[in-house]
């Protein structure tokens, strides 16, 4: 089983397919338009003002952060900026980016039951019937419904992420390209697996301590510690526990 990429037919007959749902879903009173999202979220008690302004403060301090990472060693005024001043605003646009998803995430679940959403759901589910093949190239399924059905099949979702891949350009390496990404890791404050490192390359928490992958503090040695520098076992008792008289 195998992705490939749609022909111009293909393409057109998927885009039939996508407004043929979007007009069928636009007669349906229970399913949202884009632009009714907002209002149905805060009619259910699940957004509001407040929320809306926060958001929007964060999204305006990520793109701060990405200008004053992308001018370099100084701030808008002409001031210096240090490497570790990139090395904190990059610190916090991550954990922004952390805490705008979760504050978005209210609205995405409201947006994937939208017509649009759903539209663009049939038109991608339309292009996979079509462009799964086998080995000998011949087509996996007979129709858009036969792939439906068997949508849930670990090698069917393998097939389509495929598809999904070939038609957005996905780029596997989106995440390292994020600008406090890329400062972070260009500059060895973090390794591959997006953890903090001393200029030695250990791994060291938020204060600056040595900590294992799991998080856990350690001596040089990399055996476990406690807050006081004493040697702990992986359920946090002092090795050295002396008996009360």
């Amino acid at each position: 089983m195998k992705a490939v990429k749609p022909t111009l037919k293909q393409k057109t007959e998927a885009n039939l397919v996508k407004s043929k749902t979007f007009a069928r879903l636009l007669r349906d009173k229970d399913v949202l338009l884009q632009s009714e999202l907002v209002k149905a979220a805060e009619d259910r008690g699940l957004w509001d003002d407040a929320k809306q302004k926060k958001l929007d403060e964060i999204r305006t301090k990520i793109l701060d952060g990405t200008a004053q990472l992308q001018r370099g060693g100084k701030t808008l005024t002409g001031e210096k900026f240090t490497r570790e001043d990139a090395k904190k605003l990059s610190l916090e646009m991550m954990d922004l980016r952390a805490k705008f998803l979760e504050l978005n995430s209210v609205l995405d679940n409201f947006q994937k039951y939208t017509c649009e959403s759903q539209s663009e759901q049939a038109e991608f589910d339309y292009l996979c019937s079509v462009c799964i093949l086998n080995d000998d190239d011949t087509p996996v399924f007979s129709d858009m419904s036969d792939y439906l059905n068997r949508a849930g099949e670990p090698e069917v979702q393998a097939a389509a992420a495929e598809v999904s891949t070939l038609l957005n350009n996905y780029d596997p390496g989106w995440y390292d390209k994020l600008p406090e990404v890329a400062f972070l890791l260009k500059y060895k404050f973090i390794n591959e697996d997006y953890q903090l490192i001393n200029e030695e390359g250990k791994i060291i928490n938020e204060s600056g301590k040595l900590v294992n992958k799991e998080g856990q503090l350690v001596n040089e040695h990399g055996e476990l510690i406690n807050e006081y520098g004493e040697k702990v076992d992986s359920d946090g008792n002092i090795l050295d526990f002396v008996e009360f008289d």
